[in-house]
């Protein structure tokens, strides 16, 4: 044939292929723009009825009550919240600490709100948790409330010398909604559990804040007590056989959760609204919540500090009701502001393996969410124009948690970030990870736990040491910290901010790429899709990490 009628007889196939390219991009907008976002107050106005199989025999459908918008009603959560302070303010406060990092030096305090006001000696304490910490850190635990690892996060960071103020969502008993009831007088208890004569350390415990005898069981449970609507055990069976139900079910669970944060932040403590450095960080249920909320006065609260995304992916999966759930500040972020994530590489319910909730539901047919899930914030934080961000995917533990087998790796990171938001990371990352993707001010990094010695260092399962750890996980209790805590950190009787142990010399972070505009920018984002698409990487679990959420009735470890 000669190149003329070679071209006319390919041209139908090259234009039938990018026709055919189009009708699948189109397909893919339709079935984006078919999942409505959901939680809108108007549809908070009526119960909420949620369905599971009638194959499940042991499950009963159930009822969320309708919520009120108004966010007077979610008072609770700052006036049971629990907080966290570091070693400077006890001792201007003139109090007794009552915890302490896994080092096993009772150094800060833990207690709620109203236990500061019954045990600081000194009455002025607005005006001095103005000066005494570093900066402030608003938590938001997990869906299990402030236990497991929600606490050794927030200890590490009371530690590095910030305060910690976390609002508590089961503190609300009128509601119905969920509640657990708290442990009296929790300063004194920590105190008498971690004093010299007590019969435990709290550091690796499991549960501190909350009675054992008022669990939160999921309403779904045909035969249990202390059922409420918004406790929950995610299940991929459930969740698809019911699939509207459920991303109504879980835009509820978000709402609680904001509503609450409204609250707090209409009505913040002069420490925390004027302090120089505020953080919002969250785990799991929590770490959602930190990455999606948003509110008038919050961008401009935490353009200092940043975001601190534990044990979540920020990708569109059974957690969210829709693909524009999944943006940063519900679109609306301070691209400026630094971000930090962190998550185990087979994280049990938001991972990209294929044994975890996310993965199951999005594979399964009228499942939903992205079936090309890469297990971390990388890709939508690129994806959202955030100038400074750095995702720690952890290849050291196999858990939902962090901190049982990577409290140094946690603890070191938290610090490096901490001190300083928009670069700390990338010289902790440059020194002790591989780095594996990057994007302008955006660092993508595998790490494994921080040890002395060789090997992988020794973890240990809980006996008398750990009386009161969870004892189907391994710990590892070596405590080691890369990096330096800031001067503000230290009693005021010490003037040099030297570091616990020594760092090593220190390297400069490489220079990141320009941005070369928006539409290099988007491009990056699809090539980096596709290049990572993410990695899949095999699962190493043994099938301890959905033990917990089997026997515990909760997301959250």
């Amino acid at each position: 044939l000669d190149s003329s009628k070679f071209f006319l007889i390919m041209l139908p196939w090259g234009v039938a292929r990018y026709a055919l390219l189009f009708v699948l991009l189109v397909l893919m907008q339709v079935t984006a723009a078919s999942y409505e976002c959901l939680g809108s107050d108007s549809s908070l106005a009526q119960p909420l009825h949620v369905r599971v199989p009638s194959d499940a025999p042991t499950l009963v459908d159930f009822e969320v009550p309708a919520m009120s918008t108004n966010p007077d009603d979610y008072s609770y959560a700052l006036e049971k919240a629990i907080l966290l302070l570091p070693r400077r303010c006890v001792q201007d406060l003139k109090m007794d600490p009552n915890v302490g990092d896994s080092n096993g030096e009772i150094q800060q305090w833990m207690g709620r709100v109203e236990d500061l006001q019954s045990e600081a000696v000194n009455q002025d304490a607005e005006t001095l948790l103005s000066s005494c910490a570093c900066g402030w850190v608003i938590f938001c635990h997990g869906s299990g409330g402030f236990n497991w690892d929600n606490t050794r996060y927030a200890i590490n960071m009371a530690a590095a010398g910030y305060g910690v103020l976390v609002p508590d969502s089961f503190a609300g008993q009128k509601l119905g909604l969920r509640y657990r009831a708290g442990i009296p007088n929790l300063a004194a208890k920590l105190r008498e559990w971690n004093g010299k004569d007590g019969d435990h350390k709290t550091y690796w415990c499991d549960d501190n804040i909350y009675e054992a005898s008022s669990p939160c069981n999921p309403a779904m449970l045909k035969h249990a007590t202390h059922q409420y609507p918004l406790c929950y055990s995610s299940n991929a069976h459930v969740i698809v056989n019911h699939t509207s139900d459920w991303r109504a079910y879980y835009a509820r669970v978000y709402r609680l959760r904001a509503l609450e944060l409204d609250y707090v932040m209409e009505n913040l403590p002069g420490y925390i609204s004027h302090a120089g450095k505020v953080f919002l960080a969250g785990e799991s249920e929590g770490g959602m919540v930190a990455a999606r909320y948003t509110h008038p006065v919050f961008e401009d609260l935490i353009a200092q500090g940043g975001r601190i995304l534990l044990q979540w992916s920020c990708e569109w999966c059974y957690y969210l009701s829709c693909p524009e759930d999944a943006r940063l500040g519900s679109g609306k972020a301070n691209k400026n502001t630094p971000v930090l994530n962190m998550i185990s590489y087979t994280d049990p319910f938001f991972g990209s393996h294929h044994n975890s909730i996310a993965h199951q539901v999005a594979h399964s047919p009228g499942g939903y969410g992205n079936a090309s899930a890469a297990g971390s914030c990388f890709e939508q934080l690129v994806q959202d124009g955030i100038k400074h961000a750095f995702t720690i995917v952890d290849y050291g533990t196999t858990y939902h948690g962090l901190s049982e087998e990577s409290g140094n790796l946690v603890r070191s990171a938290l610090v490096a970030f901490m001190k300083a938001p928009d670069s700390g990371v990338g010289t902790f990352v440059s020194e002790n990870c591989n780095t594996t993707a990057r994007a302008g001010g955006l660092v993508r990094a595998d790490c494994r736990e921080l040890h002395d010695g060789g090997g992988r260092g020794k973890r240990v399962t809980p006996g008398d040491q750990l009386s009161c750890a969870y004892d189907k996980y391994q710990y590892h209790l070596q405590y080691k910290l890369v990096g330096e805590f800031e001067a503000c950190s230290k009693p005021r009787d010490v003037q040099s901010a030297t570091s616990l142990y020594e760092a090593g010399e220190k390297m400069a972070l490489p220079s990141s790429a320009k941005a070369f505009g928006g539409i290099l920018m988007a491009l990056v984002a699809v090539l980096l899709a596709s290049h990572l698409g993410l990695r899949r990487h095999s699962s190493r679990s043994d099938g301890r990490k959905l033990l917990l959420e089997e026997s515990s009735g909760t997301d959250e470890i």
